[in-house]
């Protein structure tokens, strides 16, 4: 189903000769400033729990006033990406996500990057679609880096301009510069002269600054990381205005170069498909009875072990299916495909798609039989996801043969719903929960314990379920000792920029067990 979001129209490109900067710039610099700072502290080193919440939150802030500033706001492009971006990070202040943080850090990273650039109106042919990898790039790594200097210079242009106001701001800066110096000389003189009472007074004002001093050389080194940072932040932001060379990104042009790469002759692309499809089909005839065996929820004969059946081909079908698609993606992206000879292609497609989806709808089976006889992980849960998604773009394919419509678009706004949907699950909680229930049902052996401790928090009140109905003693002491180790984690991490939610009602709960009679 295609979602509309995007504008489809061309976006009109501003070109500035030279970079001038108003106080919409000067602002934004001394605010990414800032921003850069609280990523190296918040973000970078950790990638969890209140911080990135918060520092996401600021940076879209600060964008989209930036943007709405500048006049160049694109409403719906801007509102999906933005709020996406904005989804995946206050979900860290939620939930901890262990099984899915490199995914959503990548996610973030991207995202926010993708986000501005979508919002500012610079995508190619200013929609998401068909050049959304090179739009991708663009904002990673050509605007920021195109534009590093800007920063600089707009502070350059602030510090130089003849303002009574920005003299006085130098004046007000030079005069404490002066000051902390006069003070190093003679506070230690007048400690020397003092009674007790004047030391006593610096005394308790150097306690407030202890913290300080002890992460002193921790807080010299995130204002140095943090230069490049804030340079790279003002860079994509106010590059997406002041856009250098934008004439070679028209779409125009890069639709004139994309023509010259149809290079691969139709016959070439036709036999290609026809080969290909032949050997799947040889393949799928000559395994029936094996691979189709997770239809019926039985093993095939001369197979006794679930895990071995299931794992056996599984992700050697995943990446057909994506072999797959590249493959399907490329025949139709250079082939020269005549007027006359659409059908046939079409027809090739529609082929293709149907047997990759023969083989998801395989792969998907036995991963279901896989989970029904010892229960969900996350290394199970995510390609389920994955084949849902693939599942969709190759039914996609198969609609985009009868009628045309952008299925780029739509397959990357699906991807971005699903994942956001996935995190919002909260799929470390939902994975224990879900094998707690199973094994409380009869229908699991066993419980795995190990898996709270990835779950952290979230596995607190599965583990206080079962370690209220359980008889075995090897279990109990197990359930006790993670309880006991999340009791010292929370603890630890209570008032940090690492906590979350989730944490503050796990201690909440492990609390209340402490204090029942």
């Amino acid at each position: 189903m295609a979602i509309d979001i995007m504008e489809p129209r061309q976006i009109a490109i501003k070109r500035q000769p030279s970079f001038t900067a108003d106080s919409a710039d000067i602002k934004l610099a001394f605010a990414v400033g800032i921003l850069g700072f609280l990523f190296i502290r918040w973000v970078f080193f950790e990638f969890r729990g209140f911080g990135v919440a918060l520092f996401t939150m600021f940076f879209c802030v600060t964008a989209m006033i930036y943007l709405v500033r500048k006049d160049i706001f694109k409403m719906k492009p801007g509102l999906f990406w933005m709020g996406a971006v904005l989804f995946v990070g206050l979900s860290y202040g939620v939930y901890d996500n262990t099984g899915l943080r490199p995914w959503s850090n990548l996610f973030l990273i991207c995202g926010a990057a993708y986000a501005v650039t979508a919002a500012a109106g610079r995508l190619i042919g200013g929609q998401t679609g068909a050049w959304f990898f090179m739009d991708g790039v663009i904002s990673m790594v050509r605007t920021p880096f195109r534009h590093f200097d800007l920063q600089v210079r707009a502070f350059a242009q602030f510090f130089t301009q003849k303002k009574t106001n920005h003299r006085q701001i130098i004046s007000i800066l030079m005069a404490f510069i002066l000051s902390g110096l006069i003070f190093l000389l003679v506070v230690p003189l007048l400690l020397s002269a003092d009674s007790g009472g004047f030391s006593n007074i610096i005394g308790g004002l150097l306690e407030q600054f202890d913290w300080l001093k002890e992460e002193a050389m921790f807080n010299v080194m995130n204002l140095i990381l943090a230069i490049p940072v804030s340079l790279y932040f003002f860079g994509l932001l106010a590059g997406n205005y002041y856009w250098r060379d934008a004439e070679a990104l028209k779409l125009e042009n890069l639709k004139s170069n994309y023509q010259q790469l149809k290079i691969v002759p139709l016959m070439t692309s036709v036999l290609t498909l026809i080969m290909v499809i032949g050997l799947y089909i040889v393949f799928i005839a000559s395994q029936l009875p094996y691979y189709f065996s997770a239809f019926t929820g039985k093993l095939p004969n001369g197979m006794q072990i679930y895990s071995e059946y299931a794992r056996k081909g599984f992700f050697e079908l995943i990446q057909i299916a994506v072999i797959n698609l590249i493959i399907l993606g490329l025949t139709n992206a250079f082939s020269k495909v005549t007027q006359e000879r659409k059908s046939l292609i079409k027809w090739l497609n529609i082929a293709m798609a149907t047997v990759t989806m023969l083989f998801i709808i395989t792969a998907f089976s036995k991963m279901i039989l896989y989970i029904s006889a010892y229960g969900l992980s996350m290394n199970r849960l995510l390609p389920c996801v994955l084949m849902i998604w693939l599942a969709g773009i190759f039914v996609g394919f198969i609609l985009l043969q009868i009628h045309a419509f952008d299925l780029f678009k739509t397959g990357v706004i699906a991807g971005v719903i699903l994942f956001c949907a996935l995190i919002g699950s909260n799929p470390d909680s939902l994975v224990v929960n879900y094998n707690a229930d199973r094994y409380l049902e009869g229908t699991l052996n066993q419980f795995d314990v190990s898996m709270l401790y990835r779950a952290r928090a979230g596995g607190i009140s599965t583990a206080m379920r079962l370690l209220e109905v359980t008889e075995d003693s090897r279990m109990k002491s197990a359930l006790s000792e993670y309880l006991f180790d999340q009791s010292n984690n929370l603890s630890r991490k209570a008032g940090t920029m690492q906590d979350t939610l989730e944490n503050i009602i796990g201690r909440r709960m492990i609390l209340a067990v402490k204090q029942a009679p």
